[in-house]
C-alpha cells in the first residue's frame, strides 16, 4: 500500500494489510492471489497464496480445501470450457497480460454455475510474478439473459412451427442451456374427459406414456391445484402422500412442474425431472419454467382455435357431402356404403360401420363396414349377434343417447366390455338410427390403435348425419310401400279389365243383400 495512503488514512494502530483484507472480504466476489510459474504453467507450479472466504458461498469449498489442492480450480471447470480457459490463462501467464473470462464451473454439490473471472499480473518484491484476480458468480445474470433468449425463441418458433411435437427437440435443446434434465414432459388434459395425453416425453429411463385417465401423480397434482410445484426426494414426499398424490415411474432426485394456462383452467403441465444425485433445481428454475409454460399456453390456445376451425370445416364438408349424396341417391345400399366409408376417412378412425336391429329376433347385424389400412374387419363375426352381448350399448342408444368412451375398460357391463375387447376396440363412439320413430340400429366408429378422446362437438354432427341417413332409409321404405300399393292397384285393374258389366251386377247384388239385412247400401246406384 502507498506510504502516503497509510499515513493519511490508516490509524497507526492498524496494519494496512488487515484493512486491505477486510475490504476484499466484503466484496461480492472471490478474491485470490496466485504465484505464477515462470513458464506460465498452472497447477502444482502455480500455488494459490490467498483466497477470500467467499469461495465457500460461491463454489462450496472452504479456504483450507482450496489452498491445500493446487488442482482444485482446474478440476471444477466445466468439461466443455476447460480447454479454452486453461489455454487463455497459460497464455496470459506467459505474456504477463491481464485477462477476463467467462466460463462454467461445477460447485462441490454438483450444481453448475457461471463465473466471470478478471485478473491482472503484479511483480512482487521477491521478483516473482503474481496473478491478482476476482471471480464473480454471474449465474443469476446469465440465467436471466438465457431465460430471456429461451422465451424469445419459444415465442417465435412455437408460432412459426405451430406443431409442438415437431418442436420438441428444439425446445429441449433450448431448455438444456438453463435447465438440464433427465426427463422433459408436456402433458395436456382434455377438459371434457379429464384424460391426460403426453404431447412431449423425452425420458432417459421410462418408456413413452400413453394417454391415461385422471390419476394422482405429480402431473395430476399440478393440474388439480393449478399451482407450480417443486418436489425433491425425500423433502416433501410425506406431505405429497398426505394430499393423496405420489411420484410415479423411475425414482427421481428432483422434479419441477408448472401449469400451462388455458382460458379458465390449466390445459396442461410442463415438467422437468432429474435422476442424478449431484444436481438439483432452485427457485429461479421454477420461475423460468412458469414463463415457458405461459408461452406454450399462448401457442396451444392459438393451435386449439385453429384446430377447432379446421374440425368445423371438416364437419361442414361432411354434412354438405352426405346431404348432397342423400338428395341424389337412387340406390340406398350404395349410398349407405359410401357414407360409412367417407365418415370413417374424414374422422380418421380405424373402423366405421352400420348395425341394424331386430328386436323380435333379439339380434343385431353389421350390415356395412369400412376399415382403415391394417385394421382387421369384424363384419363376418357380427351377423345376427345376440343383443345381450351389447345390451349396455342398446339401452343407451334406444333412449336416443350417443355412446362415447375413451377406454373400453370404463364400460360397466362385462358382456359388452368382453365383446369390444375381442374386436380390438380401444375407444368408440356410436349414435342411434330411428326410422319412423322406431329404433332401427346405429352407426359407430372404433379406434383400435390408441385411446382417443372424442370432442363433444363430434356428437351433434354425428346425430345430424344420423338424421340424414334415416331420412334416406325412410324415403326408400316409403318408395317401396308406394310401389307395392301401385302394384296392388295394377292387379285389381288387370282383374277388372273388360268385366265392367259383371262388376256392376256384383255391386247391385251386394246392395240387395245388404238391403235384406237392413244395412245401408255400399255402392251408389248406377
Amino acid at each position: 500500500m502507498n506510504e502516503s495512503l497509510r499515513t493519511d488514512y490508516c490509524p497507526s494502530s492498524l496494519d494496512p494489510n488487515d484493512i486491505y483484507r477486510a475490504l476484499v472480504e466484503q466484496l461480492p466476489a472471490v478474491a485470490y492471489l496466485v504465484r505464477i510459474d515462470p513458464e506460465g504453467k498452472i497447477g502444482d507450479a502455480s500455488p494459490t497464496i490467498y483466497i477470500s472466504p467467499q469461495v465457500q458461498d460461491v463454489l462450496g469449498f472452504s479456504r483450507a480445501e482450496w489452498l491445500a489442492d493446487p488442482h482444485l480450480w482446474i478440476n471444477r471447470l466445466h468439461p466443455d470450457d476447460k480447454e479454452r480457459v486453461l489455454a487463455a490463462v497459460e497464455t496470459s501467464n506467459r505474456q504477463k497480460t491481464d485477462f477476463s473470462l467467462e466460463y462454467r464451473a461445477v460447485r462441490k454439490d454438483g450444481r453448475q454455475i457461471n463465473i466471470y473471472n478478471t485478473a491482472r499480473h503484479l511483480r512482487g518484491t521477491d521478483g516473482a510474478y503474481y496473478t491478482e484476480g476476482l471471480m464473480f458468480d454471474i449465474t443469476p445474470q446469465k440465467r436471466m439473459a438465457l431465460r430471456d433468449a429461451v422465451l424469445a425463441h419459444c415465442a417465435e418458433n412455437l408460432r412459426k412451427m405451430a406443431d409442438l411435437p415437431l418442436l420438441a427437440p428444439w425446445l429441449r435443446e433450448q431448455l438444456d442451456e438453463v435447465l438440464p434434465s433427465s426427463n422433459l414432459m408436456v402433458a395436456l388434459r382434455d377438459p371434457q374427459s379429464g384424460w391426460v395425453t403426453f404431447l412431449i416425453h423425452f425420458d432417459q429411463a421410462d418408456a413413452p406414456i400413453p394417454a391415461r385417465p385422471p390419476g394422482r401423480s405429480l402431473i395430476d397434482y399440478v393440474l388439480d391445484t393449478n399451482q407450480s410445484f417443486h418436489w425433491s426426494r425425500p423433502g416433501n414426499q410425506e406431505a405429497l402422500e398426505q394430499a393423496g398424490y405420489q411420484a410415479v415411474g423411475t425414482p427421481s432426485v428432483d422434479w419441477i412442474g408448472a401449469p400451462i394456462p388455458g382460458t379458465d383452467n390449466p390445459i396442461g403441465v410442463i415438467a422437468l425431472q432429474i435422476y442424478e444425485d449431484d444436481t438439483e433445481y432452485v427457485a429461479d428454475d421454477l420461475g423460468l419454467l412458469e414463463s415457458i409454460a405461459a408461452a406454450i399456453g399462448t401457442v396451444l390456445r392459438d393451435l386449439q382455435r385453429a384446430e377447432d376451425t379446421r374440425r368445423q370445416l371438416v364437419r361442414d364438408e361432411v354434412l354438405v357431402s352426405i346431404s348432397t349424396q342423400a338428395v341424389a341417391a337412387t340406390d340406398v345400399d350404395e349410398f349407405l356404403a359410401t357414407a360409412v366409408k367417407n365418415l370413417g376417412q374424414k374422422l380418421n378412425v380405424c373402423r366405421s360401420y352400420l348395425f341394424t336391429y331386430n328386436e323380435a329376433a333379439g339380434v343385431m347385424t353389421n350390415t356395412i363396414e369400412w376399415c382403415a389400412t391394417g385394421i382387421a374387419p369384424q363384419k363376418e363375426f357380427l351377423q345376427n349377434l345376440s343383443i345381450e352381448k351389447l345390451q349396455w350399448h342398446i339401452d343407451q342408444l334406444k333412449r336416443g343417447e350417443a355412446v362415447a368412451f375413451h377406454d373400453v375398460n370404463d364400460i360397466p357391463d362385462p358382456a359388452t366390455r368382453k365383446e369390444l375387447i375381442r374386436e380390438d376396440i380401444v375407444s368408440q363412439i356410436a349414435v342411434p338410427l330411428f326410422v319412423d320413430g322406431a329404433f332401427y340400429g346405429f352407426i359407430g366408429f372404433d379406434e383400435c390403435r390408441s385411446h382417443r378422446i372424442w370432442p363433444e362437438t363430434d356428437v351433434p354432427i354425428l346425430m345430424a348425419i344420423s338424421h340424414i341417413i334415416t331420412h334416406v332409409i325412410e324415403r326408400e321404405q316409403l318408395k317401396a310401400k308406394r310401389a307395392d300399393q301401385m302394384a296392388e292397384l295394377q292387379r285389381w285393374h288387370d282383374i277388372t279389365l273388360g268385366r265392367e258389366k259383371r262388376v256392376l251386377e256384383l255391386k247391385k247384388e251386394i246392395n240387395d243383400l245388404l238391403g235384406r239385412l237392413n244395412e245401408p247400401s255400399r255402392y251408389a246406384e248406377t
